[in-house]
């Protein structure tokens, strides 16, 4: 499969939408809400649903803490 055939999809800082989590695709910059802050993973998401990309990679986001804080 081509690099051009292939995204990331991106956790997202968004104002919060009743628990809904927000994941982009580096692709097309499409904005997808999920709910109950599950992931494109636990909703079987493996493709964009907007420009059909194979989802290569997702990409979590960090929450920066003392633990994790150089």
């Amino acid at each position: 499969m081509s690099e051009e055939s292939v995204c990331k999809y991106q956790e997202i800082t968004m104002i919060a939408r009743d628990g809904a989590t927000a994941w982009t695709c580096s692709a097309c910059g499409e904005t997808w809400f999920l709910p109950n802050g599950t992931t494109p993973q636990e909703n079987n998401m493996n493709y964009c649903p907007n420009c059909g990309r194979k989802i290569g990679k997702y990409i979590p986001l960090r929450i920066d803490t003392e633990e994790n804080v150089e």
